[in-house]
């Protein structure tokens, strides 16, 4: 996150990041972003989210006024975590 300076942000148009990072979350970087006076768009990325509107809500509280929005990737081909098991009888004639 240190590489958002505001002499780097004067030139972006649009900034792409995970919703949740190892040190950061979306909240630390919109906020970063207002500090910095940012005037373009944020987005952030998370293969999915319970509540995305929720993010929404909390990243507005924090940085009004920013253009933020929340891609949801769905899940990947190196997504280890097994696919949900069908439970009763399955459907032969679908």
């Amino acid at each position: 996150m240190e590489s958002l300076t505001a002499d780097l942000l004067e030139k972006t148009m649009v900034v792409l990041s995970p919703v949740f990072g190892g040190r950061f979350d979306a909240i630390d970087v919109a906020v970063r972003l207002v500090d910095h006076g940012y005037s373009g768009r944020y987005v952030a990325v998370a293969p999915q989210i319970a509540d995305p509107s929720m993010v929404l809500r909390e990243v507005a509280a924090f940085a009004p006024g920013l253009s933020f929005d929340i891609v949801e990737t769905g899940r990947g081909p190196h997504d280890t975590q097994p696919f949900p098991v069908q439970k009763g009888p399955i459907d032969k004639t679908a």
